[in-house]
C-alpha cells in the first residue's frame, strides 16, 4: 500500500504527526498523478524554450518587478550583490558546493560565514523565477522558532508565482514558455512525493523530510493565497508575512493568512474547513497551470 510505503520512507520525531502528514501527502499526490504526464513536461523545459535571456536581461526583469511592486527590496538587492551573496554559474562548468551532489541547483547555502545563493544560468525564462525565489530566502534567513523551516518556503513560492504573473502581464517570453514555467513548483512537489512511493525510493532523513514538508506546504498555501486574496492585498502584505514567519509559531502564522489549525491527538493540524479550502484552492490553481492549458486548446 502507498501509505505503508510512505511510512517506511519518512522519518521525523513526532510519530503522532506521521499519519496526519501521510494522509495530507497522499491527497496532494492523488491530484497530481491524474496529470502526471503533463507535469513531467517540465523536465523538458530547457529544450522547449526558444527565447534567450542574458544574465543582464534577467536582472533587468527582476529589478523592474521589484521596482513596481516591492521597491523597499531594491536596497536589499543592492546589499546582497555588494556582499557577494549571489553566485551565477555555468551548469557543468563550475565547482559547486559538495551538498549539491554535482547537480545544477538553484539554492541558498551557508558558506564562508554567510548565506549565499547559487543560480545556474540557463539563459531561459526560468532564470528570473529562480532568482526571485532564492533572493527571498536571503531576505529571511533564519527563524526564531524550530518550526521556521517548515514554513520558510511559503513566501518564496508565492513571490516567484507573482513574478510569473508579471511575466505574463508584460508578455515576456512565449506563451508556451510561461505555461511550462508555471509547472515548476507542481513538478518539484510531485517529484518529492513520488520519491517516497516508488519502490526504489531512498529512506528520508530529517533534512529531506523537512524539505518535503516545507515544499508541499508552500505549494498548497501559496495556491490558497493566490486563489482567495486580491493581488493588491498580496503585494501589500507579503513582506509583513515574510517577517512574521521568522518568529511566529506555525498556527499563528497560518491564522494571519486566514487558515485555522487545531490540536488533534496531540498533533497540530489544519481544521477540516481549512484543509478542504487548501485542497480546493490547490486543485483550482493546478487547473490553471500549463499542464491544463494545452488540453484546453483542443476543445
Amino acid at each position: 500500500m502507498k501509505e505503508n510505503k510512505i511510512k517506511h520512507n519518512i522519518e521525523f520525531s513526532n510519530q503522532k504527526g506521521k499519519l496526519e502528514f501521510i494522509q495530507f501527502l497522499l491527497q496532494i499526490y492523488e491530484i497530481q498523478t491524474k496529470k502526471r504526464d503533463d507535469i513531467l513536461r517540465f523536465s523538458q523545459f530547457k529544450d522547449c524554450c526558444q527565447t534567450i535571456f542574458s544574465k543582464e536581461e534577467t536582472l533587468m526583469l527582476v529589478t523592474s518587478f521589484l521596482t513596481q511592486y516591492f521597491p523597499s527590496l531594491l536596497s536589499v538587492l543592492e546589499e546582497v550583490f555588494q556582499k557577494d551573496m549571489i553566485h551565477f554559474y555555468q551548469p557543468n562548468e563550475t565547482e559547486l558546493p559538495s551538498s549539491f551532489n554535482e547537480e545544477n541547483l538553484a539554492a541558498c547555502v551557508y558558506e564562508n560565514n554567510q548565506y549565499c545563493v547559487y543560480l545556474p544560468l540557463t539563459n531561459t525564462i526560468i532564470d528570473g523565477s529562480n532568482f526571485i525565489h532564492e533572493f527571498m530566502h536571503l531576505t529571511n534567513l533564519e527563524g526564531e522558532t524550530e518550526e521556521f523551516y517548515y514554513i520558510h518556503e511559503i513566501i518564496p513560492f508565492l513571490m516567484d508565482q507573482l513574478f510569473q504573473d508579471f511575466l505574463a502581464k508584460h508578455q515576456i517570453g512565449t506563451k508556451e514558455e510561461r505555461e511550462l514555467l508555471s509547472l515548476e513548483n507542481h513538478y518539484n512537489s510531485f517529484y518529492l512525493n513520488d520519491m517516497l512511493i516508488r519502490e526504489d525510493s531512498a529512506y528520508c532523513d530529517s533534512e529531506a523530510t523537512i524539505r518535503l514538508i516545507s515544499h508541499t506546504l508552500a505549494l498548497v498555501v501559496s495556491s490558497y493565497l493566490l486563489e482567495t486574496k486580491e493581488k493588491e492585498i498580496l503585494y501589500e502584505n507579503l513582506l509583513e508575512w515574510n517577517e512574521d514567519s521568522s518568529y511566529q509559531f506555525t498556527y499563528e502564522f497560518m491564522e494571519s493568512l486566514g487558515l485555522m489549525m487545531q490540536e488533534k491527538n496531540g498533533v497540530l493540524v489544519f481544521t477540516k474547513d481549512s484543509l478542504n479550502l487548501l485542497f480546493h484552492c490547490y486543485q483550482k490553481s493546478f487547473e490553471k497551470s500549463g499542464c491544463y492549458q494545452k488540453e484546453k486548446k483542443k476543445i
